[in-house]
């Protein structure tokens, strides 16, 4: 009789089990689920380690001489800081009813901070009480951006005029590559995937490559003509390594011509000298 009363309370173990563990599974399930909506989703937060002190760019806004520079560096720095919306107009200010209306305020104050650090004071001085970051941008847009117009005359004018002259291989490409980038800024090539984009993005690569070639010394004609031969045509970092390992194989230097060396003259001199005396001696 014992013994069919232990198999009868072993067998109603055996059978709570799998209802004891799934139980506890739920119970943990439901606790995460808890944890998980406990954590809010909220789009302004901001790490302890940000405060409305920062710099996020080393060269502040001087006016329409810089702007575009500036600009694009400050919409780099709030990318990383995923506050770009604040600008673009993403992240507009919140319902009063959002649960979100009082966060909206501390960030929205933060890139008002981060933007006027940003700037000289004779910039800054005239835009200080705009209270909202997207009105601020866009009030310095309409301050300092008079179209692109001028500026890319200005900047198509000296890329036409740039040439190597006395500056070495890496100081030519440095020069013409901020202005060319400076360009390719302000006149973007539209990002499609179609033929006829891939075609205007290699005419577009192309005329870069020539561009760069063509201020080069005559040092170079050798190499250049070279690399207009080369099929397929090469990228503009494929062209500057060929250019700059010449540099380095003939020792071109500044100015691209060869300058002969002090004791090597000497040398010759003094050779040319004494072929002459022995030339007189016999």
């Amino acid at each position: 009789m014992v013994s069919e009363q232990n198999e009868a309370n072993l067998e109603a173990s055996s059978m709570a089990s799998p209802d004891s563990s799934n139980q506890s599974d739920l119970v943990n399930n439901q606790s995460n689920l808890i944890n998980n909506e406990s954590i809010p989703k909220n789009p302004y937060f901001h790490s302890a380690s940000e405060n409305p002190g920062s710099i996020l760019v080393t060269q502040p806004l001087l006016g329409m001489r810089n702007y575009h520079s500036w600009s694009r560096v400050m919409i780099l720095a709030l990318t990383v800081k995923k506050k770009i919306g604040f600008i673009n107009g993403r992240i507009p200010m919140p319902d009063p009813e959002s649960p979100l209306y009082e966060d909206w305020p501390s960030c929205n104050t933060m890139v008002l901070s981060w933007l006027i650090n940003s700037m000289h004071v004779d910039v800054s001085s005239n835009i200080i009480y705009c209270k909202i970051a997207r009105d601020m941008w866009l009030e310095l847009k309409n301050l300092f951006s008079q179209g692109n117009g001028p500026k890319i005359y200005n900047l198509q004018k000296e890329i036409s005029h740039i040439t190597q002259n006395q500056l070495s291989v890496t100081e030519y490409f440095s020069k013409f590559k901020r202005l060319w980038d400076q360009l390719l800024n302000l006149e973007p090539i539209p990002e499609r995937s179609c033929g006829a984009m891939k075609t205007l993005s290699a005419t577009h690569d192309k005329a870069h490559v020539m561009r760069f070639l063509m201020g080069l010394n005559e040092n170079f004609e050798t190499l250049r003509t070279q690399i207009l031969m080369y099929k397929p045509f090469p990228s503009i970092s494929k062209v500057y390594a060929l250019v700059l390992q010449e540099e380095s194989h003939r020792n071109i230097g500044h100015g691209g011509s060869f300058a002969a060396k002090p004791d090597f003259v000497a040398m010759y001199v003094n050779s040319k000298g004494n072929s002459s005396g022995n030339a007189n001696l016999d």
